[in-house]
């Protein structure tokens, strides 16, 4: 009988081919948005809706645009509805609805996507946000596929930090808030200090050069062809 306690168990890692989403999606950063910024997820309270909705109130304030794609009408949708101020578009075509009078205004909240449709309207923003948080125990060394999308379409990733602090590099070893990657780490306790990174960002079109191509250095190594090699690797040797 095969006897699981004397195996060692490893934590898959999703793998992503990075380089097919960079060739397909990403832009010239003059094709970009530099005001728009864009969170997927779903109605699930650890995706970090929150966090992204109380940051947009400070959006806000610089006339920036949010936009959230993905919130579905699940249980927790009725506690999401009451308790945040949007344009509930969860039922509109997305591309039927213009939002060049939405900047500095409330976040626009959108149902629903097909993948391949928002990556493309991901990759004409500047800023994307995947601001999951898991307990340590669940991340270990594994990003999602939609953290390892942004990176790959061009936008500058935006980050729960605790996740950052918790999920250690597949390459470097070190977790990813101590390595260099282009990411804006964004929790509920440092939002002043991420608004103010984010004012100098959307001036400065050379530093978000600087900060995507860093972001892709960072999460290219979360290619499908280094996650697969290592897995077969491990079963090689087990």
């Amino acid at each position: 009988l095969f006897d699981l306690r004397k195996r060692e168990v490893h934590l898959m890692q999703p793998g992503l081919d990075y380089s097919f989403h960079k060739d397909k999606y990403w832009k010239d950063i003059d094709q970009q948005d530099s005001r728009h910024h864009k969170w997927i997820g779903r109605t699930v309270s650890w995706k970090g809706y929150d966090v992204m909705l109380k940051f947009h109130d400070k959006l806000m304030e610089i006339g920036h645009l949010t936009t959230l794609e993905g919130i579905d009408r699940s249980p927790a949708y009725m506690t999401f509805k009451a308790s945040f101020d949007y344009y509930d578009e969860l039922k509109s075509d997305i591309q039927s609805i213009s939002l060049q009078d939405r900047y500095g205004k409330r976040a626009s909240v959108f149902g629903s996507y097909k993948n391949k449709e928002m990556l493309e309207r991901m990759s004409l923003c500047s800023y994307g946000y995947q601001l999951s948080y898991l307990k340590s125990k669940y991340i270990v060394h594994s990003l999602e596929y939609t953290h390892l999308e942004l990176a790959a379409v061009g936008v500058i990733p935006v980050f729960r930090k605790e996740y950052g602090d918790s999920c250690i590099h597949r390459y470097y070893k070190k977790p990813l808030t101590q390595v260099e990657s282009g990411t804006i780490w964004l929790s509920e306790d440092n939002m002043n200090e991420s608004l103010n990174l984010i004012k100098e960002l959307s001036q400065d079109k050379d530093m978000r050069e600087q900060y995507r191509e860093l972001a892709q250095k960072c999460y290219s190594w979360y290619d499908s062809k280094y996650v697969f090699e290592d897995m077969f690797t491990i079963i090689k040797e087990s």
